[in-house]
């Protein structure tokens, strides 16, 4: 199994065909045959999740996204669901202090998980956007997993689908996706599953803005369907994103599942999904997800007042822009004292290092380039953040402070190489002495 090209590096060929020739083909497929003795031959994880828990998990966060988060979370707990939430991100890029305190504080009340943190234990060979959601519930505490899109609201209280006999029995409930992504024969084949090319006509395609799955009885399907996110290099050059990996997992371990009758309705800018009794119960709005500004009111959308209300709060909370702190504290603004007083030696790691200095107004002097070009600080309970970014505005990496002397990161994008940002020694003050305070 090691020396099949799927279960090393990802690959990249530009060539879309290169993924449908025989042998690429057959080698996926090989490693599909293997990991399925695995997963079958494995027990339930002891130590990943806790007995009995039921929760939601959404994956979703940066400027596209959080805001539709945000909304669509507050009126879950308008509907009085108390369940608990967990909101699942990739990084620095997508989230910053700000924005998880937001989730945290009541009535939202989440709990806050950067994947790129729980990587380092359990490493994934692609985790990306799509492949966030399979990696998110199988790791997410809860036995229990109802999984939602950042930009699917449901319209009332979900807490009764747990208690529909047919999931009891079956231990997961996928909705339907419209008629046209229904997969060909041509694709069943690719995934080592003939039988199914002969009935697909009958079969409907998943629309993942929503799931529920129960771990103790489905954690192998799970498992499978993040092995197959994990090699989304092959796999969503067949499949369109995450939603397939979940019908191909389930259907490749022959275990069945619960769907509702009801196929997806469409309002405007949002698919609705219903309930096993033919009951409105979520609003996936992926062609309208929020915005600041210019959002198309839908009346006949649930819930859209309340929304629009949330909307307005958020503005008033939030500046719309990712590792911004316009309202810095005393204690932002002793760390930026800090910061200005001295002069620091910045090192990449295993590239070069140079002299640096920072100005009160945000800005790089001494030692400014492309990507090191403008600086904020956020100062959190337990850490101290100085976000540094590129003459473009992007970020290029959050250091941390470990004491008054010294910074450590990482850039986020290109080489990603370790930062150690360290003040330098009396003599380059000295030598440097000049005002760089604005």
């Amino acid at each position: 199994m090691h020396n099949n090209i799927w279960n090393g590096p990802p690959l990249n060929c530009g060539d879309t065909s290169f993924y449908r020739h025989p042998f690429i083909v057959s080698q996926f497929q090989s490693a599909m045959r293997e990991f399925r003795k695995e997963v079958l031959s494995q027990d339930e994880p002891q130590d990943l999740w806790e007995p009995g828990t039921r929760g939601i998990v959404v994956a979703g966060g940066g400027g596209r996204y959080f805001p539709s988060l945000y909304i669509h979370l507050k009126i879950l707990r308008l509907l009085n669901c108390q369940l608990p939430v967990e909101v699942w991100y990739l990084g620095p890029m997508e989230m910053d202090p700000i924005m998880e305190s937001l989730l945290r504080e009541p009535p939202i009340s989440a709990t806050v998980i950067d994947a790129r943190e729980i990587e380092k234990k359990h490493p994934a060979r692609i985790l990306n956007g799509w492949e966030l959601k399979p990696y998110s519930t199988y790791y997410s505490s809860f036995e229990e997993v109802l999984f939602l899109d950042a930009d699917n609201l449901a319209v009332r209280s979900p807490c009764y689908l747990w208690e529909y006999p047919e999931y009891r029995a079956k231990g997961a409930i996928f909705w339907p996706d419209y008629h046209h992504f229904q997969l060909k024969p041509d694709v069943w084949e690719i995934f080592d599953l003939p039988e199914m090319a002969k009935v697909f006509h009958h079969e409907r395609a998943f629309e993942s803005g929503q799931y529920l799955i129960n771990k103790h009885l489905c954690h192998r399907e799970l498992r499978f369907a993040l092995w197959l996110a994990e090699r989304s290099d092959f796999v969503f050059k067949h499949v369109y994103g995450d939603k397939e990996c979940f019908h191909l997992a389930w259907r490749y371990l022959g275990t069945e599942y619960v769907m509702p009758r009801r196929g997806p309705g469409w309002l405007v800018h949002t698919i609705i999904q219903y309930d096993l009794d033919d009951q409105v119960i979520f609003q996936h709005r992926c062609r309208g997800k929020w915005m600041r500004d210019n959002n198309r009111r839908v009346d006949s959308l649930k819930h859209e007042s309340e929304c629009f209300s949330i909307l307005e709060e958020l503005k008033r909370k939030w500046s719309w822009k990712l590792w911004f702190n316009p309202n810095k504290g005393d204690r932002e603004k002793s760390i930026i004292q800090e910061l200005t007083s001295k002069t620091w030696t910045y090192e990449r790691v295993g590239y070069d290092k140079r002299p640096m200095r920072f100005c009160n107004l945000g800005m790089v002097t001494l030692g400014r380039a492309g990507r090191e070009h403008m600086y904020d600080v956020f100062v959190t309970v337990d850490k101290v953040l100085v976000p540094i970014f590129g003459e473009d505005g992007k970020l290029t990496m959050v250091l941390r402070r470990e004491n008054e002397n010294r910074y450590v990161g990482q850039w986020l994008e290109y080489e990603r190489m370790p930062i150690v940002l360290q003040a330098a020694d009396d003599s380059w003050n000295r030598m440097h002495k000049v005002d760089y305070h604005g």
